[in-house]
């Protein structure tokens, strides 16, 4: 989140969000494919 968003998590930012607003988030990193989330969870779509 800190890398895409420049969320510290660890701040307490999540007390003061929604739900969907977390899940609109971690939905977006798992589907580009420049995040490193997406790159942990599909290793076989790696280019290199």
């Amino acid at each position: 989140m800190h890398s895409v968003y420049g969320l510290d998590l660890s701040s307490g930012i999540l007390w003061h969000r929604n739900w969907r607003w977390l899940s609109v988030r971690i939905l977006q990193l798992l589907t580009d494919t420049g995040t490193r989330l997406h790159r942990a969870i599909y290793p076989e779509n790696r280019k290199g």
